[in-house]
């Protein structure tokens, strides 16, 4: 029996990247996008530094 759902990685970096961009509380987001919080908040910080998913950050602010 499969254990939750299964989301793909670039499903992943953009809810990251979303985050990001909008400088929104991971709760929200993960409400917005019907994800666990836990789950997205391990995206985060899975995701969150990657230079493709960083990048966000810089031109965001």
């Amino acid at each position: 029996m499969p254990k939750g759902k299964r989301y793909d990685e670039e499903f992943k970096k953009e809810t990251v990247k979303y985050v990001l961009e909008n400088n929104k509380p991971v709760a929200q987001v993960a409400r917005e996008v019907d994800v666990n919080e836990n789950t997205l908040h391990g995206w985060v910080k899975k995701y969150g530094q990657q230079p493709e998913v960083k990048a966000v950050q810089k031109f965001s602010s």
